[in-house]
């Protein structure tokens, strides 16, 4: 369990912003089908993992305009 830890948090420490983890997930999900789901859908994702990980605070639905502007905590670490 201790390298599934380590590796989610090297995953998240390379990202600063919301905007590059959007992008990233856009290309690379679902596995199957990557890029098939809406904006919105993809953004919702963000805004899931960021809250679960305490990586930000959101007080608003994220947007291609938010998001790309919201700064991790931590730079993701």
């Amino acid at each position: 369990m201790a390298s599934v830890a380590v590796l989610r948090v090297q995953f998240f420490a390379s990202y600063d912003f919301a905007g590059p983890l959007y992008d990233y997930l856009d290309l690379a999900m679902p596995y199957n089908e990557p890029g098939s789901l809406a904006p919105a859908q993809y953004w919702d994702i963000v805004a899931y993992l960021l809250i679960d990980r305490e990586l930000a605070r959101l007080e608003a639905p994220l947007s291609a305009r938010s998001g790309n502007r919201l700064r991790l905590a931590d730079g993701g670490n």
